[in-house]
């Protein structure tokens, strides 16, 4: 074998490997901070982030309203071709999530109210939406039953609600190409017509 075909099969496998790499997500929010790091593999490719007001240049709002007045648009092709591109998005969405590893969904809320029917209502309307969805979120990732929590309860005591969350979830990377090259294919295509 040639060194070039040494070199290119060597670029091969490492781009293989690349892609067998999972591209794993932690989300935590405990009622006053909320924050989110980013992993590929075992290493850390993005920070915490914090609640914090956006920064904004007073001197770059000139230039965005400049650009868009170059780039006049009809609103109606905008929406027709997001439109599209969300249809088919959610036509691949389920085979994106069978692929999704959950590792871990715990979400905690105290329900709470100014009067006890306050506070009934909203542990009614929490166990209504959120034992059902993270029901769903778990089958469709096919997580394990532990790595699964959904704690709700009510507090007469307390003037309002609180809500915890930590959730970490990942994904390889050959999945996310496959689903960004879909949304590519189908953003030009929808463009054609």
């Amino acid at each position: 074998m040639s060194t070039e075909g040494c070199v290119w099969s060597a670029v091969l496998l490492l781009l293989f490997l690349i892609a067998l790499l999972p591209v794993g997500a932690r989300v935590r929010y405990d009622g006053e901070r909320f924050s989110f790091r980013l992993r590929l593999g075992r290493w850390d490719i993005g920070g915490e982030k914090k609640n914090a007001a956006p920064v904004t240049d007073e001197k770059k709002a000139p230039e965005k309203r400049e650009r868009k007045k170059k780039k006049k648009r009809s609103a109606i092709d905008t929406v027709r071709a997001i439109s599209g591109v969300a249809k088919k998005a959610a036509e691949k969405l389920p085979w994106l999530l069978r692929r999704v590893i959950l590792q871990k969904l715990d979400i905690a809320v105290i329900c709470g109210g100014e009067d006890a029917a306050g506070a009934a209502f909203g542990y009614g309307l929490a166990c209504a939406s959120l034992y059902p969805a993270a029901g769903s979120l778990a089958e469709a990732t096919g997580a394990r039953a532990k790595d699964v929590s959904v704690d709700i309860r009510c507090d007469y005591e307390r003037a309002e609600t609180s809500f915890t969350l930590d959730a970490a979830a990942a994904l390889r990377v050959w999945a996310l190409v496959t689903f960004a090259v879909w949304m590519l294919i189908a953003f030009v295509s929808k463009g054609d017509r």
